[in-house]
């Protein structure tokens, strides 16, 4: 207060500064979440095995549960959808073509994206719309099980999971 606050107080206006205004402004578009769509790859023999499956997660630091995939090879994204907090359910759309898909919910407005980077690893990065998150879900199948790993602003998370049976 004694220092800082009126070191920042001018007696006079600063001058206009175009090319610094202009900056400003051009940052203040919303970013490119995606570049031109590319073919959908063709999906490994899990996707068909989990599509739809619902998995049951060990406990969690933010008691994520029901983890679920849908994949439709007529589409150019996949459905993801879990539960926080035990109660609030999470769904959105995937961009399985390079391109981040929107999904508007109640809450926030996500953007994903992501690609099977192995035969049993599917990876996507999802951002909530006007927050500085930025997640990275690594999910690995094997059988009945799932590994998850979450990479987020406050740190890296690795949980695990079974296919619940019907």
């Amino acid at each position: 207060k004694k220092y800082i606050l009126p070191s920042i107080v001018s007696n006079e206006p600063l001058p206009a500064d175009k090319k610094a205004q202009k900056r400003l402004f051009s940052l203040s578009d919303a970013p490119s979440l995606g570049l031109e769509p590319k073919s959908v790859p063709e999906f490994p023999e899990m996707a068909r095995k989990i599509s739809g499956k619902t998995y049951s997660l060990d406990a969690n630091p933010w008691k994520y549960n029901n983890f679920k995939l849908i994949f439709d090879p007529e589409k150019d994204l996949a459905k993801f959808s879990y539960t926080a907090k035990e109660n609030d359910v999470v769904n959105y759309r995937v961009g399985l073509n390079g391109v981040h898909q929107l999904t508007k919910t109640n809450n926030n407005t996500y953007a994903a994206v992501g690609s099977w980077t192995s035969p049993n690893t599917f990876i996507f990065v999802c951002v909530i719309i006007g927050y500085s998150t930025k997640d990275k879900w690594n999910l690995t199948f094997n059988a009945d099980e799932i590994s998850v790993e979450e990479k987020g602003v406050t740190g890296v998370y690795t949980y695990e999971g079974k296919k619940r049976k019907k």
